[in-house]
């Protein structure tokens, strides 16, 4: 068979130093305290009431469900500072405050308070580092980042739009700030943007975005940076929420909504311009957010738009569009819509409905021509009638959440979603597919994929002393995918259909005071249907009609497993060693479209391609101190087989 798996071993060993510089600030205890406020808090659950004093105070309070539980406080009414109003409210309660910026307070057991923050200090006495200290995809629930044993970057709704102001574009923004991360190669696709060598799975607020039975990968263009709150990035294999992500996985989430009073809303405007050709090269971005509440709901709303110039050189020439026929992202338009509404059943219930629509068309009226080595030639951007449609990507999704902190004990979550997706390539005059449509001589390829799925998960913790309680993280995750890959009017691989299952159970313990512990298992288990289909190849070599390749069902069974430690030497290091896999299908309709006579391929069952299993090793160390914080880690990571096929002599 002419088409046959890489069976190569795949070995990764990579030093990896990350440093982050801030100014730390020294605040007098009035400065720490905040200025008086009226406070209006009626009895309840100490969760409720801390949400009602951070909507009060416009103030941010971060703590973990699980350190609440069946904690009620009483009723608080009058003026006070946040940090007054605070203080009564968790009175009596072995429970910490930790101020970690002008607006942030973080409530913690004293069992974990040390591991909250890089040198926190009870208030009032020092404001420490501000930073963003819990996660939630690495573990699946909130966690401190000081707690955990993998590498993990977060950048928050400030840097991205930093950032956006030079260029907006997620995949270039990623590629500068997270390490271990390639590159952005500056077109529609990430394609050879690898992270710790290896692809990487993409979330929006859980939801995988990915299309893997015919992976176009522009999982990094599916959202505008105005819609995002924060962008967690977990380093290394994982299978933590299922196939796919054996370089790590990169969850963005969303704005999300502010339990904040009345109306407000936000407004913003820019532009860039190139001082090379001010005409073409002009870009504008707008964006505008409404927010609030009112009686059990609240809501927010967040549209963009985007209209993008031509790019230049130094030299003042045009930079030709659409770099490895994937499309560019020079003059172009791109618009989000974002929409969160939530409603609170009782203190503890609470319901949210999501959408998120995304649209980015590449309208350019110019070809490429093709460069010279020898000749020291640039490529050069023509001006042309380009045929076919324009290069576009759009993408819809729905999502319904639904969770209970307080479900008989234990913290119930659950998710549905809906995604609609489709992907337009640039006119494409491959010399292949001018001799399939000589009449128009070229093509265009388009991917349509739809999925539906639902996570459903609970943490319990269960104590078994006084000296040891385990927290149990246990569910199943569900995620159906129907995609479709054409070329002009025909299939250019099979419909196909995916269905994946996947049972999972994570522990969590702290042990002296120092030592988290943490742990899990997770079973895959995937089926595919394959249509039966015609490759491109039998029209080429002049196959009769009915010679085609018979559908028929893959699947997929996987057990992996991880294990992590953590172990904090004092407020300022900690050191950690974890192993963790991760399980991915590979591409299968990019596979079955290459198929040719030659292979004596007669069934989509007898292709029959094998799925890659990696294995990730992984030790390092972090220090934090007052206006410095530095990682260092060692990873290896292995698998038997590759990703990709090659022809076979």
């Amino acid at each position: 068979m002419l088409i046959k798996r890489i069976e190569n071993k795949l070995r990764a060993f990579s030093l990896g130093v990350a440093l982050s510089m801030c100014s730390p600030a020294l605040l007098s205890a009035a400065e720490v305290m905040g200025k008086p406020v009226a406070v209006n808090i009626e009895a309840g659950t100490l969760k409720a009431s801390l949400d009602k004093l951070a909507a009060q105070t416009a103030q941010s309070i971060i703590y973990k469900a699980a350190d609440l539980n069946s904690i009620n406080a009483e009723a608080l009414k009058g003026n006070y500072s946040p940090l007054e109003a605070l203080k009564k409210l968790v009175a009596d309660n072995k429970l910490k405050i930790t101020k970690t910026g002008e607006k942030t307070f973080v409530v913690s057991s004293l069992k974990e308070s040390s591991s909250i923050t890089p040198n926190a200090s009870a208030i009032p006495e020092k404001e420490s580092l501000p930073e963003e200290n819990f996660v939630v995809t690495a573990t699946r629930t909130d966690e401190s980042l000081r707690s955990l044993a993998s590498s993990v970057t977060v950048l928050t709704a400030e840097d991205l739009e930093e950032a956006a102001k030079v260029n907006s574009d997620l995949g270039s923004i990623l590629g500068k700030r997270v390490p271990g991360l390639g590159t952005s190669t500056q077109s529609l696709s990430n394609s050879g943007q690898s992270l710790r060598g290896r692809n990487f799975s993409v979330l929006i607020n859980g939801v995988p975005q990915s299309s893997p039975l015919r992976n176009v990968l522009r999982d990094l263009r599916t959202i505008d940076v105005a819609a995002i709150e924060r962008i967690e990035i977990v380093r290394g294999a994982t299978a933590i929420y299922g196939n796919g992500a054996t370089g790590g996985i990169i969850n963005i989430i969303t704005k999300q909504n502010k339990d904040e009073d009345g109306l407000n809303g936000t407004s913003s405007i820019g532009t860039t311009f190139s001082t090379e050709d001010f005409n073409d090269g002009w870009s504008y971005r707008t964006s505008h957010q409404i927010n609030g509440s009112t009686g059990g709901f609240d809501y927010l709303f967040n549209v963009s738009y985007q209209q993008k110039g031509g790019l230049f050189d130094a030299n003042g020439d045009r930079i030709p569009s659409n770099p490895q026929f994937q499309g560019g992202l020079d003059e172009s338009e791109d618009t989000n819509f974002l929409g969160r509404v939530s409603y609170d059943f009782t203190d503890t219930q609470r319901l949210t409905l999501g959408v998120n629509h995304y649209n980015y068309e590449q309208d350019s009226p110019y070809l490429a021509t093709a460069g010279s080595i020898a000749d020291k030639r640039f490529a050069q951007a023509v001006k042309s009638d380009v045929p076919g449609d324009n290069p576009e990507t759009t993408n819809t999704s729905f999502d319904l959440s639904y969770e209970d902190d307080d479900f008989f004990g234990s913290q119930l979550y659950s998710q549905f979603f809906f995604q609609d997706y489709e992907a337009v390539f640039p006119w494409d005059t491959n010399p292949t597919y001018g001799m399939l449509f000589p009449t128009v001589g070229g093509a265009q390829t388009t991917t349509e994929s739809r999925k539906v799925g639902g996570r459903f998960q609970m943490t319990t913790p269960v104590e078994f002393n006084e000296d040891l309680t385990i927290d149990f993280t246990y569910g199943v995750d569900f995620v159906q995918d129907t995609t479709e890959h054409d070329l002009n009017d025909r299939a250019f691989s099979p419909e196909m259909t995916q269905d994946a299952w996947g049972l999972f159970l994570q522990a969590e313990t702290t042990l002296w005071d120092k030592l988290t512990v943490r742990g899990g298992v997770r079973h895959e288990d995937i089926t595919v249907d394959a249509d039966s289909f015609r490759p491109l190849a039998y029209d080429l070599f002049m196959i009769p009609d009915g010679f085609d390749v018979d559908g028929g069902e893959l699947d997929y069974s996987e057990t992996l497993f991880n294990l992590g430690l953590t172990y904090e030497i004092n407020q300022t290091y900690e050191a950690f060693v974890s192993f963790s896999q991760g399980f991915s299908v590979t591409d299968i309709g990019g596979a079955l479209r290459g198929i040719t006579p030659l292979d004596g391929v007669t069934t989509v069952e007898q292709f029959d391609p094998e799925a890659q299993k990696v294995d990730n090793y992984e030790i390092g160390a972090r220090a934090h101190w007052d206006s410095v914080e530095a990682s260092l880690s060692f990873f290896y990571s292995e698998s038997d087989l590759g990703g990709s096929f090659t022809g076979a002599p």
